[in-house]
């Protein structure tokens, strides 16, 4: 209702109110990737053995494993992304670095690793911060194990002319920002427009889930997803 207020303060020339507008958040929550989350805390010193890593994650991710086959994901419906946090000697300042390497890490991937972080470090805390002199440890140990959901299929719909004059379903007075007053605008049924539809400001379209302004000197079309887009 107050995007096309707002956005022209933003100094946005378009604004797209989804097809889904009201219950967009919940279409991205039931959409999204179920995701565990899991940490185990100890300190090794950096670089380490690769084989003390893998001991650590071993348990963690046979558990994650189990638990996403449990909520009927495959193998292929699965994604595991490790990362350890790091710092060195004597500093309270850690760094989340991801493990860029094969499961189980071999000796390679520690040494990556390590770079990895210096690289980190110097981008957060400067160029030439980083010291490989003083040590380094390694003190959180982190995985991230999700299951894919499938994403659902926009289906885009074939273009109408611009008319909207169907969806018209009267007049009435609104309040007008632009005129900071009174004026007649008219409503608009969403179900009537086709896309390709126009829809000039003064305007109110009704939807079931929602309600659409268009304000003064502005026009709102129906794309092929309908969506309405706002632009003035």
């Amino acid at each position: 209702m107050l995007a096309g207020v707002f956005g022209p303060e933003l100094n946005v020339k378009r604004i797209v109110v989804p097809y889904t507008a009201s219950v967009n958040c919940a279409l991205g929550l039931v959409a999204a990737d179920i995701m565990h989350e899991y940490s185990v805390i100890r300190t090794l010193p950096a670089p380490s053995p690769a084989e003390a890593i893998n001991n650590i994650y071993a348990p963690i991710i046979k558990r994650a494993l189990a638990e996403l086959a449990s909520e009927g994901f495959g193998k292929n419906s699965i994604r595991l992304r490790r990362s350890i946090d790091l710092r060195y000697g004597r500093q309270v300042h850690e760094v989340t670095t991801p493990v860029n390497s094969s499961i189980p890490i071999d000796e390679n991937g520690v040494r990556r690793l390590i770079d990895d972080f210096e690289q980190l470090y110097e981008r957060k805390y400067g160029r030439g911060s980083a010291f490989r002199g003083a040590g380094m440890e390694m003190t959180t140990f982190r995985l991230t194990a999700s299951g894919l959901m499938p994403r659902p299929r926009l289906e885009k719909k074939a273009l109408a002319g611009p008319s909207s004059s169907a969806a018209k379903v009267g007049d009435r007075e609104v309040f007008i920002p632009a005129r900071n007053g009174i004026g007649r605008a008219g409503i608009y049924d969403f179900l009537g427009l086709e896309p390709g539809n126009v829809v000039e400001g003064p305007a109110v379209i009704h939807t079931p889930i929602t309600t659409i302004a268009i304000q003064e000197r502005q026009i709102g079309r129906m794309d092929e997803f309908q969506n309405i887009v706002i632009e003035f």
